[in-house]
């Protein structure tokens, strides 16, 4: 479901691999507005018919146009279909190009010297988070205070973000004060940059409704994963955004089912695991008897490596 300026959709696509090629294509496509009670609102702007995929225009309906299956791309990202009479498919096409995921590299991509750019988001890597705030202090000054105020509650020891032109270079550098000292970004450690980066995603006024977020432990300090957990649940609490995050921490994992426990209608904490070819996905519910029973208990906070996780989970919830 896709929620766009309060309007819901459905929007579903199936993707086939040809096994000889390695090839992508599309042998379906849905998209239909939804009703209050999420049904199908009027005719589908997309859909599968008679072994063809239909686009609807608005006003004449059943003027279709028929595109044929196993294109190599999605006919929502097709920029014929825009306009009035393809309202919905050209709303749905713009919210999920503003969709995000990150993947923060603070060793290469984070530390290089960029110019001035016209950005609005850091990059998957984080590789424009230089001019991404160059230009936020620019055109949003506050949105750009309120990133330094939120990396010093992450990290009380900073105590200034200042984003550095070098006109005769052309490049830009970001320089933190920390306790009194003046650091480059190019010799921050790793967990300054990407609690840095964290905090302009969290900021961001020009970004989309979706946010995905790998492994936000990497280069961060334990004790900080709380803090990391709190930006992250209060975006999706707060701002409408959906965030789905990854993660190997058991650390953080246990931070985010005591929110779960708070809220469970807007958080929760899944499993993924494979059942032959597909992926299967699976709630962990942090009331469940499941815990409460002390034979399971017990298998859950093993001393074994695989009894880690569980055995945080475990302790996490019983505390709650």
């Amino acid at each position: 479901m896709l929620l766009v300026e309060n309007e819901r959709f459905q929007y579903e696509v199936e993707v086939e691999m040809q096994t000889k090629s390695g090839n992508l294509a599309v042998t379906d496509e849905y998209l239909a507005a939804l009703s209050g009670k999420g049904e199908p609102r009027g005719n589908p702007s997309i859909e599968r018919v008679a072994g063809q995929i239909r686009i609807r225009r608005k006003s004449r309906p059943a003027h279709s146009r028929e595109e044929r299956v196993r294109q190599n791309h999605t006919l929502l990202s097709d920029p014929r279909w825009a306009g009035q009479e393809y309202r919905a498919i050209e709303r749905c096409r713009r919210d999920l190009e503003h969709w995000r995921v990150y993947y923060l590299d603070p060793r290469v991509a984070m530390r290089a010297a960029k110019p001035p750019q016209d950005v609005t988001d850091i990059g998957v890597l984080g590789e424009n988070i230089a001019p991404f705030l160059y230009r936020l202090n620019s055109m949003e000054p506050k949105a750009f205070d309120a990133i330094k105020r939120t990396v010093r509650s992450v990290i009380p020891s900073i105590e200034d973000l200042i984003v550095d032109l070098d006109e005769r270079r052309g490049t830009l550098d970001i320089m933190v004060r920390q306790n009194g000292t003046t650091f480059s970004s190019r010799i921050l450690s790793e967990g300054t940059l990407r609690v840095m980066a964290l905090s302009a995603i969290v900021v961001n006024p020009w970004g989309g409704s979706l946010v995905g977020f790998e492994e936000p432990e990497n280069g961060v300090h334990p004790r900080r994963l709380e803090l990391i957990a709190d930006l992250l649940g209060w975006m999706a609490c707060n701002q409408g955004k959906q965030v789905i995050v990854t993660t190997h921490s058991a650390l953080f994992c246990e931070a985010i089912l005591r929110k779960a426990m708070k809220a469970p209608d807007e958080i929760a904490v899944v499993n993924l695991s494979r059942s032959g070819r597909q992926t299967e996905i699976h709630a962990l519910d942090p009331t469940s008897p499941l815990f409460t029973n002390p034979e399971i208990t017990q298998g859950l906070t093993s001393d074994r490596e695989d009894g880690v996780f569980q055995g945080l989970l475990v302790r996490g919830m019983l505390d709650g």
